[in-house]
């Protein structure tokens, strides 16, 4: 005499199996029948509302601003490569970078871009729209690539692009 779990398992089995023979024999996916009494629980929304670090005021919305009203940014070609290869905490991290070094203009119009600038983990956190861990890693690829490189000036970081040497 089988017992009663081996009971219960043979009459799951052929009840499975009868909804798949239906389903195969129908074309279709099998529906798995659901209690109909319940009204359907729905799911938690457990997607996170998006960060909030002034980016999204960024947003071009209504176009870019053109080179001849405001500040504009000329990109080295390889920061395509980037963009497209590496994670986006290396990226933003390489471009606020290049971004605060020749992208930068002295305020007074004095002309003149920088070749270093001291950053902190905070700018990255709170200009970037990153965490604190996405900024650790994203510093830590970029500096061991060689896309930065990174010098201690009185306590602080100061980083700025490594460019190829050129051959002459």
């Amino acid at each position: 005499m089988a017992s009663k779990k081996e009971k219960n398992e043979r009459l799951a089995q052929e009840a499975f199996a009868s909804i798949f023979e239906g389903s195969r024999v129908e074309g279709r996916v099998p529906n798995i029948i659901k209690d109909r009494s319940k009204p359907p629980v729905s799911e938690p929304d457990i997607a996170q509302p998006p960060r909030k670090t002034g980016l999204h005021l960024m947003l071009p919305h209504g176009g870019f601003t053109h080179p001849e009203n405001g500040y504009y940014l000329m990109m080295p070609k390889e920061f395509k490569a980037i963009l497209a290869l590496e994670t986006k905490a290396v990226a933003q991290v390489v471009y606020e970078v290049i971004d605060q070094t020749i992208g930068w203009e002295d305020p007074s119009g004095r002309g003149g871009r920088r070749e270093w600038t001291r950053l902190s983990l905070r700018h990255f956190t709170n200009g970037c729209g990153m965490s604190l861990s996405q900024v650790q890693k994203g510093l830590k690829t970029a500096l061991n690539n060689g896309y930065i490189i990174r010098r201690s000036r009185h306590g602080e970081y100061e980083y700025s692009i490594k460019w190829r040497e050129e051959k002459t």
